[in-house]
């Protein structure tokens, strides 16, 4: 999914355009912030490289630090040598060299900072890409497009698509006649036009122009970062207040419980009542562990010992029938502790029967004992004298 982070969604009409390229390469004059409003953030995710250049100081270092793998270039681009007057607004993309644009800001009760910066041709930024390919080029200085443009003099580059800032700052007044016609002269084909940029195609990728025409839409399959203007802060803003709140709450809450818990383990009466919860354990452990004995299914760590015990004591009675009929004949006094030795046994693999001979207060029993039943007693035997 390609993010859009562009002011006006001219990253999706080139992503729409070039996203069969793989790590694409672009220039971006006027580059400004290099996540907010950014055109050429999109394609930096997807792997693509390229050159910026912008004349403000602040921008060009936040990009540097952003960006360290990209080329980064502090300068004014357009005709005329030596240095230029720019007009920088702090934190904006209004700053610009054009001095009629920056006494209108200044009129309108903006802060600017006057600096001087280099000045330098097209030609020169696009020398420096060198024999690679330029898939796209923006432009986007602040009434300054036309001395952009005139600056590109002999260079033989020609990026795919340029796309290229057509009105007055802050205005939908078109501000394209006096460059168009230079673009033009170079080979480049009117395509579209978003509001705010013109975006032109070279002759040589003419193919392109097929992709030119709707606007952002669903079939683009963009999506927006959480900081674009697009997107309303509010919902999300009032949810992150409520979940601080909510972690607030709870961890003094937490807190409070904790300091009760350590008060009351410092109190006279916790520590004079030790002993007597020590034994209420025991007595727990006890009563679990005989509970366990009587209905055959410990639940303790002795598990393991008590049913190779068990198993071994009905194989011992097996063989002394006196005892055993002595023994059976007292259990059949308690029916419900019979029908437990029984069910134990079928549990341990052994049919145990036990019947109580007619006319007599004698007891018939039959206990039959698989063979595998007594290898596997051998062999938990020898694991408990391991033990």
């Amino acid at each position: 999914m390609f993010v859009s982070h562009a002011q006006n969604f001219e990253d999706v009409i080139l992503w729409r355009a070039l996203k069969h390229v793989e790590n694409g390469f672009y220039i971006d004059i006027g580059a400004q912030d290099p996540v907010n409003d950014s055109v050429s953030r999109g394609f930096y995710e997807k792997g693509w490289r390229g050159i910026h250049a912008d004349a403000s100081p602040f921008y060009a270092d936040k990009i540097r630090l952003d960006r360290p793998d990209e080329l980064v270039i502090q300068a004014a681009i357009g005709t005329g040598q030596g240095k230029l007057n720019f007009f920088e607004i702090a934190d904006t993309g209004l700053s610009t060299g054009d001095a009629r644009i920056a006494d209108m800001y200044r009129k309108a009760g903006k802060v600017l900072r006057e600096v001087e910066v280099e000045i330098l041709p097209l030609s020169s930024i696009l020398e420096m890409a060198g024999d690679r390919q330029i898939h796209w080029m923006k432009i986007d200085v602040e009434g300054m497009e036309a001395s952009v443009i005139k600056s590109w003099g002999e260079a033989k580059a020609r990026p795919w698509i340029l796309v290229v800032e057509a009105t007055e700052p802050n205005a939908q007044t078109p501000s394209h006649e006096p460059w168009e016609q230079i673009l033009l002269g170079y080979g480049y084909i009117y395509c579209y036009f978003d509001g705010l940029s013109r975006f032109y195609v070279n002759e040589t990728q003419s193919r392109l122009i097929k992709y030119f025409g709707p606007g952002p839409n669903v079939f683009d399959q963009f999506m927006l970062p959480s900081h674009s203007g697009f997107v309303d802060p509010t919902p999300r803003r009032e949810m992150e207040l409520f979940y601080r709140a909510e972690i607030s709450s709870i961890s003094a809450q937490l807190l409070h419980e904790k300091e009760l818990v350590r008060s009351f383990q410092e109190s006279t009466s916790w520590k004079v009542t030790a002993p007597l919860r020590k034994a209420g354990h025991i007595g727990h452990r006890i009563r679990e562990n005989a509970a366990a004995w009587t209905s055959f299914e410990l639940r303790s760590s002795g598990r393991d010992a008590a049913r190779w015990l068990l198993t071994h004591l009905m194989l011992w009675v097996r063989q002394r029938p006196r005892l055993a009929r002595t023994a059976l004949n007292a259990l059949s006094l308690f029916p419900y502790l019979q029908r437990r030795v029984v069910l134990a046994a079928q549990a341990r693999g052994m049919a145990l029967s036990i019947q109580t001979a007619s006319g007599k207060g004698d007891v018939l029993w039959h206990l039959d004992v698989d063979p595998e039943i007594v290898t596997k007693l051998e062999s938990l035997g020898k694991k408990q004298q391991e033990k």
